[in-house]
């Protein structure tokens, strides 16, 4: 499901009375130039909730916004922008949690910080994956899929070492004993035209590139890797509740900013952002990406991400993952 243009413009004007109080034109705060920046190339989910944000900003705020995409090295190297800035809370990171969870384990050559140079000041949305196969699986249900998993092998394609569909499917392996086997794709696109050629048989992918598929029969989606089932999906069971109890995989939409800048300001703009995310406009816009809407402050947002990182450092040192 694509977020429309009405739904776009609505989440913008939402933004209005929420960024109100980040600084008027007379602050110092206010009168520098702000940065997002997206650790990913353009047109993917981070890319787009920095843009929205960064417009209603201009708008309402009455700043200077601007949105720089850096991919490279995982994310790290974006985010080590945001991690050499200097501490105003006028640059900021929108972006998974990988710089603080994933990347300090497996792509730690590429870090030129460290994940606590950077404090997460807001998660306004859970993205999950979808298991999604095509018709060399036979299995009709989730259930039979794991029990097929068991007797013969399974290839499943990812985006790439270390990502959510990897990292999903291999946890799955580890606590259902499947004998899955990872064929790595350099980004989601080349995984899913290798899923919908038969090359391989399974993925965990975002909803928003699956569902098309879906719809038309080529690809039949299994389970979510939700805690609940998924609003866009209704019908589709979560991992957790066929036969996996606490099964949850999810990647995060955040905001994150230098751990030095201001607390007072850390926490002026992660009260901004949440009530922006709460409007029900923006809400759409979030359940169109494939996010389960969240809000989650500072305290919350560093909280899960520590959870998360300790989770997926057990995960990768037991399953013996590397990059590359």
């Amino acid at each position: 499901m694509r977020t429309s243009r009405r739904q776009w413009l609505g989440a913008v004007g939402g933004l209005g009375a929420a960024g109100a109080g980040l600084g008027g034109p007379g602050t110092a705060w206010a009168t520098q130039t702000w940065r997002m920046v997206v650790p990913f190339p353009p047109g993917g989910s981070n890319d787009q909730a920095a843009r929205l944000l960064a417009e209603r900003l201009r708008v309402s705020a009455g700043v200077t916004v601007v949105v720089e995409n850096q991919p490279g090295a995982n994310g790290n190297l974006g985010a080590a922008t945001v991690a050499r800035s200097t501490p105003d809370a006028t640059t900021m990171l929108v972006s998974s949690e990988g710089y603080a969870t994933v990347n300090p384990i497996l792509f730690s050559s590429s870090m030129k910080f460290a994940p606590a140079d950077l404090k997460a000041v807001a998660i306004v949305g859970f993205q999950p994956a979808l298991l999604v196969v095509n018709d060399t699986v036979k299995s009709p249900r989730f259930t039979d899929f794991v029990a097929e998993g068991r007797g013969r092998e399974v290839s499943y394609a990812s985006g790439g070492i270390g990502s959510l569909g990897h990292l999903t499917m291999a946890y799955l392996a580890h606590v259902s004993k499947m004998k899955l086997v990872h064929v790595p794709h350099q980004g989601g696109a080349p995984a899913m035209n290798s899923l919908l050629g038969g090359h391989v048989q399974a993925a965990f992918v975002a909803i928003p590139n699956a569902l098309a598929h879906v719809q038309s029969g080529r690809l039949r989606p299994l389970a979510v890797s939700s805690p609940k089932r998924l609003p866009q999906l209704p019908d589709v069971p979560t991992v957790a509740e066929s036969g996996f109890d606490g099964f949850e995989t999810q990647i995060a939409a955040l905001v994150a900013v230098p751990s030095a800048s201001p607390a007072e300001r850390r926490a002026n703009l992660s009260r901004r952002i949440l009530a922006a995310a709460a409007t029900e406009a923006y809400q759409s816009f979030l359940l169109g990406g494939g996010f389960v809407p969240a809000s989650l402050d500072e305290a919350g947002s560093e909280s899960w991400i520590a959870r998360e990182a300790a989770r997926w450092k057990d995960l990768i040192v037991t399953r013996q993952i590397i990059a590359g």
